[in-house]
Formats: structure tokens, C-alpha cells, sequence
């Protein structure tokens, strides 16, 4: 009789705990209360909730970039728009050869008016970081210089001059070496270019435009390459009657290692950088395209979502075949200087009328390609929000059940546990022997 109570007190408590379970399922409709019920469940719903995180992650970086790229739009609109009245027949369009220094002042004041307006348009802010900074989004993108000239991110926006310093990279070491080097003042080195190798001789030697600084083997450190710079480069600007006017060599900096004794890489230096590297540089965000990177750390465009918007490439860089700007703020001001001079040659302002009107065009262009993009993000949008929606589904079917089924099984395992119990008067019946214990 012992052995049939114990049995019946183990079969009472599984019915109680399978009524306690399915009374919870009842109320909460989730298929498990804690992971060991369902060990495989409650994997599979923690995996749709990383997914479901990171799809959201991914719509979050989605509408940051939204509200940006419409900002971004509205302010290249009332540029294009400052433009093109800047070529209508009122100002620009209706300039003659005819025209007095009088009759020509009031459209020099314009075009000096839209120039101020430009380039404040082009430092507007999103939020902390400005618009049309490119990778460098976090300090005002344009200033100008003494002479007037347009920086972009201190680049000469004509000529490409860095007057913040020079640099380029050095490959063939696993932790590239960058050189920075400046003047004073700007011009840094006149367009010189250097050539650094790490492996060699250990010298500094000029060779008509180009400079050669060579490291022993062993010694390609990051100190040794300072040090040569520094007590080189001066002694053989110098000696190949090179001017070195206002060039301040302390000022020679190297950022990184060169410690790979066996590298033989090279890199040229000079103080102009690619102005089409400023204007096609990325900033990519992950929208859930499957972020990859290169070898070299660098993201893999194809897998995320570039958000650059560099502003040389709206406004215009470089000069075409005659010198002439191709850059909006630069060609205003070459305008109003020649109409506010005594006398106007037509000969001589039309090549600047004739790049005005192609850098409406070029804004016209760049105003279309961020409504591409526009579109682009919308269909992306849908996407995210359709994935949205399927994990949504996939974690209700795993971690919850049907409310129907959760009250038929409550009702189910109450029956049994009453049936389990009226079992248990039956079997369990008490004898006066009992009585007697």
C-alpha cells in the first residue's frame, strides 16, 4: 500500500504542475515560462529577437539618414535656385558689353549677396553634424581663405592645395604610415612631391621636382622616419637650389608604424590632395545589406548604404582646360570682380558665364541623384518594415500559442488533475487499520 501511495503522490504532483504550466499558458498565451521547458522554442525565439533588434537597429539608421538626405535636398534646391537666378537675364544673362560701371554695380552687389548666401547654406547642421562635410562631417565643411579663396575641409576647392598640411599613406606595412608635413603659412612645399621608402640606404636626396627619403633595413621605424624627414629634407631642398621659404621642418610629423623592415613601399607626397577623392569619399551606414569589409578594414561598398554628402561635388571643383573654376562660389566671384573693374572684355567674362550655366547643370544633376536616393531608402523602408513584420510572425509562432488552444489544454489538464484526484479516493480508501497506527 506504501509503494501505490508514493506512485499516486508522484502521479498527483506531475498532474498539479501540468495544470499549473497550462493555467500560465492561459493567461499568457507563450508557449514556455522559462527556457528548460522549451530548450529548442526558447533558442529559436532568442534568435528572431536578435534578428528583430537588429532589423530595428537598421530602421533606426534608415530614418537618420532619411531626415538627412531631405534636409540635404532642401538646401541644395535653394542653392540651384540662387544659381539660376544668378544666370537669368536679370543678373548674369543680361550682362553686355555695353554696360557702364554704374549700370553693373547693382548685379555685383547680387552676386557678392548669393556668394555669402552659398556658403552659408552649404555649413547647414542635421543635428549634431554638418551636411555636406563628407567624412569630415563634424566641423564646418567651407571657409575661405585671405585671398578669398573657397576651402573645402582647407583644400583649395580650385588648385586642391591642403592648407591644413599634406599627407598620403604609405603601404606595405601592416599599420600604414601617414606624413604630415607643413609651412607656416600655406602653400606647403610648392606641389613638391616626396618619395618615402622603408628599406635602404637611410637618406634624403632631391631629384628635379621629387624627394626621396630612404630608411635602413631594420630601422623603418616610425622615429627614424621623423628623424630623417627632419634632418634631411631642408639639407636637400637646399642643396638642389629648392626653396624652402617659410617651410618649417619641425613641424614634420609621422603618424602610425612603419616597423615592417622588409617593406619596400613608396608613396607620393605633395600638397595637393585628389579633389575627386573629396568628392566621391563614402560614409557608409549598415541598412542590412550584410556589412562586409576589405583586408584592409576598409567596408566593402556593395554591403552598406554610402551617406556621404561631400559638398565640392555640388558646388563644383577644379579648373577646366583655359583656368577657368568650375566651383559655383569661385566663378561669382571671379564675375563680380571682373564687372566691378573699370572695363569688361565679353571675350574675357563669357568662358566664366559659359561654366556658370554648366555648374547649374552639375547642381541639377546632384539634386536628382539625391531624389534616386530618396527613392532608393523608400524602397529599402519597405523592406525593413516587410522583414519587420515576418519576424514578428516567426516569434509568435514559436514563443506563443494559439489562445483557443491554451484554454482547451488548461481545461484538458483541469480534467485530469480532477480524474487524478477522484482516482486517489478510490484507491487510497482508509481501513481501521489505519486508524489504529
Amino acid at each position: 500500500m506504501g509503494m501505490i501511495a508514493s506512485q499516486y503522490k508522484t502521479r498527483l504532483n506531475q498532474s498539479l504542475k501540468a495544470l499549473s504550466d497550462a493555467n500560465i499558458r492561459a493567461t499568457n498565451y507563450r508557449s514556455f515560462n522559462k527556457p528548460s521547458d522549451d530548450p529548442f522554442a526558447a533558442a529559436r525565439t532568442f534568435q528572431v529577437r536578435r534578428e528583430a533588434e537588429q532589423n530595428e537597429n537598421y530602421q533606426s539608421n534608415l530614418s537618420s539618414v532619411q531626415s538627412a538626405l531631405k534636409s540635404a535636398e532642401s538646401t541644395v534646391q535653394l542653392v540651384s535656385e540662387i544659381v539660376s537666378n544668378a544666370n537669368s537675364t536679370r543678373i548674369c544673362g543680361g550682362i553686355t558689353g555695353t554696360m557702364t560701371k554704374d549700370t553693373r554695380a547693382p548685379i555685383v552687389k547680387e552676386l557678392q549677396s548669393m556668394r555669402a548666401s552659398i556658403l552659408t547654406d552649404m555649413n547647414a547642421k542635421f543635428s549634431d553634424q554638418y551636411l555636406f562635410g563628407g567624412a569630415g562631417s563634424g566641423a564646418p565643411p567651407f571657409s575661405v581663405d585671405g585671398d578669398g579663396n573657397l576651402l573645402y575641409r582647407g583644400v583649395n576647392v580650385d588648385t586642391g592645395v591642403n592648407t591644413n598640411g599634406a599627407s598620403a599613406v604609405i603601404p606595405g606595412s601592416s599599420s600604414p604610415t601617414q606624413i604630415l608635413f607643413g609651412k607656416e603659412n600655406a602653400g606647403l612645399f610648392n606641389g613638391y612631391m616626396i618619395a618615402v621608402q622603408t628599406g635602404g640606404a637611410g637618406s634624403v636626396s632631391v631629384s628635379g621636382s621629387g624627394i626621396t627619403v630612404t630608411l635602413g633595413a631594420g630601422h623603418a621605424t616610425k622615429g627614424d622616419l621623423e628623424e630623417a624627414l627632419q634632418n634631411g629634407l631642408g639639407a636637400a631642398l637646399a642643396a638642389a637650389g629648392k626653396p624652402t621659404d617659410g617651410m618649417d621642418f619641425s613641424k614634420i610629423t609621422v603618424a602610425g608604424n612603419a616597423e615592417d623592415a622588409a617593406a619596400t613601399a613608396s608613396a607620393a607626397i605633395s600638397d595637393k590632395v585628389s579633389l575627386d577623392g573629396l568628392a566621391g569619399e563614402g560614409v557608409y551606414v549598415d541598412l542590412g545589406f550584410g556589412l562586409q569589409f576589405n583586408a584592409d578594414g576598409s567596408v566593402v561598398p556593395q554591403s552598406a548604404y554610402d551617406a556621404s554628402l561631400p559638398g565640392i561635388a555640388f558646388l563644383g571643383y577644379g579648373m577646366n582646360g583655359d583656368g577657368v573654376p568650375n566651383n559655383v562660389y569661385s566663378l561669382l566671384g571671379k564675375i563680380s570682380d571682373m564687372l566691378d573693374s573699370d572695363n569688361v572684355s565679353m571675350s574675357t567674362i563669357q568662358p566664366y558665364l559659359d561654366s556658370l550655366k554648366q555648374a547649374e547643370s552639375n547642381l541639377t544633376t546632384q539634386t536628382s541623384a539625391i531624389g534616386a536616393k530618396e527613392t532608393f531608402l523608400d524602397s529599402t523602408q519597405t523592406y525593413l518594415e516587410d522583414v519587420s513584420e515576418n519576424l514578428t510572425a516567426k516569434d509568435n509562432d514559436v514563443e506563443y500559442v494559439e489562445p483557443s488552444d491554451a484554454i482547451i489544454d488548461w481545461m484538458t489538464q483541469q480534467f485530469c488533475y480532477q480524474a487524478c484526484l477522484q482516482m486517489g479516493t478510490n484507491i487510497l480508501q482508509p481501513t481501521l487499520m489505519d486508524f489504529l497506527k
